[in-house]
């Protein structure tokens, strides 16, 4: 019985996290990509291009362990990925279960740390 409820919470939690990293691509992607593609023609040294980077932290906003309590500490949490390791603000745990997964506590899209992305000073988790 206890496995069969561990493993419905483990559905629960894998259908929420992917409806909120669904809804912030959804949201957020052009406006990345745009930010991403204006060094695309610029290579690292390790071969991978700008967009080679954005893509590849799209993906881990899917594949992470965390269950959060709502959409909007999804987006606060997502938003950082999207910044230089070296200029990422602390992040406190706001990752709890419960919360609805449509809720709208969303940041003032004007104020979002993320908007002044270099692409080089990504480094993917």
């Amino acid at each position: 019985m206890a496995k069969r409820v561990k493993t419905e919470k483990a559905e629960i939690k894998r259908v929420t996290n992917k409806k909120f990293a669904d809804r912030y691509v959804n949201e957020n992607y052009f406006r990345l990509a745009d930010k991403f593609r204006v060094m695309d023609d610029q290579l690292n040294q390790k071969a991978i291009s700008s967009l080679d980077k954005l893509n590849d932290t799209i993906i881990s906003l899917y594949e992470h362990d965390k269950t959060f309590k709502s959409y909007g500490a999804f987006y606060k949490w997502a938003n950082v990925k999207f910044i230089a390791r070296n200029k990422r603000p602390k992040q406190t745990e706001e990752v709890q279960t419960g919360g609805d997964p449509d809720d709208q506590d969303q940041p003032d899209p004007s104020r979002q740390r993320g908007s002044d992305v270099d692409p080089d000073e990504i480094e993917i988790d």
